[in-house]
């Protein structure tokens, strides 16, 4: 934003205190706001690139996810054995895709991983 100063007998933009036009030196200047917009359209996209340890939560946490899926479809004797198989492999396929291709699922596979790492043990005298 930039004040430009303007008399305020013939409302004319002056650079300093004598107004050329009213051949006049008045104290009786006023700024006007001058609003200037400045269109920007730049997009920055970025990533993370994970590195060793954080790959290795995902196979683990595929495995212990599947294993209590397929634990649970199990113990479901009302269903019968080939609505099991495909349940299993339909699930199969929604955990390998959510553990190692869905951003947001991978996110929250690091963060309970971080979380567990940081947690202490309370330790108790007697």
């Amino acid at each position: 934003m930039q004040d430009k100063v303007f008399c305020t007998i013939c409302q004319n933009e002056k650079p300093s205190r004598f107004c050329g036009q009213c051949k006049k030196e008045t104290s009786n200047f006023f700024k006007k706001e001058l609003v200037e917009t400045i269109n920007l359209s730049a997009s920055l996209e970025g990533g993370v690139k994970r590195g060793e340890i954080s790959w290795a939560h995902f196979p683990i946490a595929y495995t212990i996810i599947l294993t209590l899926f397929v634990g649970i479809i199990s113990l479901l004797e009302i269903i019968c054995w080939i609505l099991r198989v495909e349940l299993i492999i339909g699930l199969s396929i929604l955990f390998f895709y959510l553990c190692f291709f869905n951003d947001y699922f991978r996110k929250k596979i690091v963060w309970f991983f971080s979380k567990s790492k940081e947690h202490m043990e309370k330790i108790k005298k007697k």
